[in-house]
């Protein structure tokens, strides 16, 4: 019978996980985000565009 081993996650993935500064993606101004998940700052969240699902950059194909 073999036992598994519980380990922790790795250091990469905690401090990408964790709270720390970070630059929003639309505007680029640094904020404290809640984690990897948090991109965007409250800034930018407000704006009409983020709320309209529109993205601040223009493309064109």
């Amino acid at each position: 019978m073999s036992l598994i081993k519980k380990t922790s996650l790795p250091a990469v993935a905690k401090d990408r996980d964790s709270a720390k500064n970070r630059a929003c993606l639309m505007c680029g101004d640094t904020f404290k985000s809640e984690g990897a998940h948090n991109r965007i700052c409250r800034k930018c969240k407000e704006t009409k565009t983020w709320r309209e699902g529109r993205s601040s950059v223009e493309y064109s194909v």
